[in-house]
């Protein structure tokens, strides 16, 4: 890419109008237009205010909010296992309150028949004098079979609880429970549908050296992103199926069934003829309902978001620099559609939780829009801080943003 095509790719990004009382800052132009080398990631050193974010393919760069200087700190090569794998997706990143990193890492193994999934969570412990994590090791592993067509949702957020326990959100594998192989059977991939450790929230014990994953609940597709509020009540995103029902957003309980293969949305069963029929006696969870007035999307839709558009990253947001009116409630970024002919997501939302005839919902409002593929955030000294991948946008570089108060 020449300089001047470089020029006009950078003069193209406009930041979006913010709302009374919110001001929106580029920190930091982050990658070119490559699937391999998007950012998926933003975390703050609790201890000392570094930036970093993880890119898909491995990579872990530092960013300073300030400059927007930033410079690659980690390779994969530098803590994966030796043996190579065929493909390989980062798809998790946290760092602990003691300053301990965590990296989620999916591998497909193209040489086992079925292709084989090896989810790793890798574990550093300590850094150097400049901030860059120290003494990797394979912390959890485990194996399930690659997923079926494009559905390979991989394990991927991971996040300490009130609790002092890690919970990891692991995807599903299938779109909506289908087997593999219709008509003739596909030696690579395994023909049936979800196992004991996807499509749920596992919890791991960090003070254990080789800790066993416990299910936590099941029935969630992809909840790509969670968070906790004031309350202890554990709020996740969720990705809906190619049919046309809505994304949810859930409030996730121990022991609790969330729905998926069986139910979508307010319990709606999958428009699929191969749709898998519920077990008798399981009973469901109804995602959290939105009371608008954003993301509602079509009639009937407001369990909880507009179909396809992608919710991702979520923040539960106490006090800061933000005007008092977003303060105890969360933000969340919507990554935006591929599917369906409308225009859906591609926005930053607050949500605020309440409480509706016994059941809990949200009054959700619009704070910015028209962001390019925004898919995780997190927060700095009570402002917010937003990452867009922008992965297939290819005129688009990806790049980290601020959203905090008017200064005066």
């Amino acid at each position: 890419m020449n300089a001047l095509i470089l020029a006009i790719l950078l003069a193209q990004q406009q930041l979006p109008s913010a709302p009374e009382g919110v001001r929106v800052r580029e920190v930091a132009k982050l990658g070119l237009p490559d699937v391999s080398i998007q950012p998926i990631r933003v975390q703050v050193h609790p201890a000392t205010g570094r930036f970093y974010v993880l890119y898909l393919n491995g990579d872990l760069w530092q960013v300073d909010p300030e400059s927007g200087a930033k410079k690659k700190i980690l390779t994969r090569e530098g803590y994966f296992r030796k043996e190579c794998p065929s493909y390989v997706q980062s798809l998790g990143f946290h760092i602990a309150a003691d300053g301990t990193f965590y990296i989620v890492v999916n591998e497909r193994h193209d040489q086992d028949k079925p292709k084989r999934a090896h989810v790793a969570v890798y574990r550093f412990k300590g850094t150097d004098g400049d901030g860059v994590p120290q003494n990797p090791a394979e912390w959890v592993a485990f194996d399930h079979p690659w997923g079926i067509g494009l559905f390979n949702h991989g394990a991927n957020h991971i996040a300490t609880g009130p609790d002092g326990k890690l919970y990891l959100s692991v995807g599903s594998r299938t779109d909506h429970g289908e087997k593999a192989g219709k008509g003739k059977p596909d030696p690579d991939l395994d023909p049936n549908g979800e196992t004991p450790l996807t499509a749920c929230m596992l919890r791991l014990d960090p003070k254990a050296e080789k800790p066993t994953p416990e299910v936590f609940c099941r029935g969630l597709r992809n909840s790509f992103g969670f968070d906790w509020d004031d309350k202890g009540r554990m709020v996740a995103t969720e990705n809906g199926p190619d049919a046309d029902h809505p994304e949810e957003l859930n409030w996730l309980r121990e022991g609790k069934h969330f729905g998926f293969p069986y139910r979508f949305g307010n319990q709606a069963a999958p428009m699929y003829p191969d749709a898998v029929p519920a077990p008798e006696g399981l009973t469901f969870e109804k995602p959290i309902a939105n009371l608008g007035p954003s993301a509602k999307g079509i009639p009937g839709s407001e369990y909880s978001f507009d179909p396809h558009c992608s919710p991702a990253g979520i923040s539960f947001y106490r006090k800061g620099t933000l005007p008092a009116k977003y303060e105890g409630g969360f933000f969340a970024v919507r990554f935006g559609n591929f599917l369906g002919k409308k225009s859906v997501g591609f926005d930053l939302l607050h949500v605020r939780l309440v409480e509706k005839d016994g059941e809990l919902a949200a009054e959700i409002t619009t704070v910015l829009e028209k962001l390019q593929r925004p898919i995780d955030l997190c927060q700095y000294k009570g402002k917010i801080y937003v990452l867009e991948y922008t992965t297939y946008d290819k005129e688009r570089l990806s790049r980290l943003i601020e959203v905090s108060g008017e200064t005066k």
